[in-house]
């Protein structure tokens, strides 16, 4: 189901698939297959995430790959799933996940279901 909520920052509307949750993690941003930035999640959900970085770069509308760590089948296990930049700030970037991928689907589902 579509969400849309009011954003407490300038009266600006946000779309997002679904809730996000306050998760602090590692997470690689790839562009064209190589390592562009190091950074934490600020709140994820299955939709997309805000990660905050120093010195971004990034302009709206990049496309980017988004690697991250989960706990599935009782172990951390890795994914990397694509993503665009929908919005840009000085301490990030909010992007929005495009993933077909049935595992990275259901990883994003266990991180915004999670109790950490």
């Amino acid at each position: 189901m579509f969400a849309s909520e009011r954003s407490p920052k300038k009266g600006r509307m946000e779309h997002r698939h679904g809730k996000r949750k306050l998760i602090d993690m590692e997470t690689l941003l790839y562009r064209h297959g190589l390592p562009v930035a190091w950074g934490r999640t600020v709140n994820i959900g299955p939709g997309g995430a805000f990660v905050r970085f120093r010195n971004s770069r990034m302009i709206n509308d990049y496309t980017l790959e988004v690697e991250f760590t989960a706990t599935g089948d009782g172990c951390q296990q890795k994914y990397r799933t694509e993503a665009v930049v929908v919005h840009r700030s000085k301490a990030g970037i909010g992007i929005m996940f495009d993933s077909h991928d049935r595992n990275v689907v259901n990883a994003l589902h266990r991180l915004a279901k999670s109790e950490t």
